[in-house]
């Protein structure tokens, strides 16, 4: 039998989060975005949503967990999300979380500033 996999992905989630290393940037906060993508173990012959990993609910589980409570670092926040989205689904194989803080307070113009973090189940 043949072994299947698939890619899904969101890509361009935006939030507001209250992260950071200074006592400045908790107080006042950021924009995030953030962007999942997966691999994903199963068959996609079936055209029904209980046939592959919702990625509405994949969504709301990642912003829940990045704005749970105020961290340091994007690191720590990416990997606590991909950690996070393997335990929704035992079909998820590889998670990839990549989040970026926009215009981040760094001495020259940047449009954004991130990390990516890679999880294997």
């Amino acid at each position: 039998m043949a072994a299947h996999s698939y890619r899904l992905f969101v890509k361009g989630i935006e939030f507001y989060g209250y992260h950071g290393c200074s006592a400045e940037e908790q107080a006042i906060g950021h924009r995030y975005v953030m962007d999942l993508d997966l691999r994903v173990a199963g068959n996609t012959s079936r055209d029904e949503l209980d046939a592959t990993v919702d990625y509405g609910l994949l969504t709301e589980a990642a912003v829940q967990v990045a704005n749970s409570e105020s961290r340091k670092l994007m690191e720590f926040i990416a990997q606590a999300v991909a950690d996070a989205l393997l335990e929704l689904d035992e079909r998820i194989r590889v998670v990839t979380v990549t989040l970026a803080k926009r215009l981040p307070p760094i001495p020259h113009v940047a449009s954004e500033a991130g990390v990516s973090v890679t999880v294997n189940r």
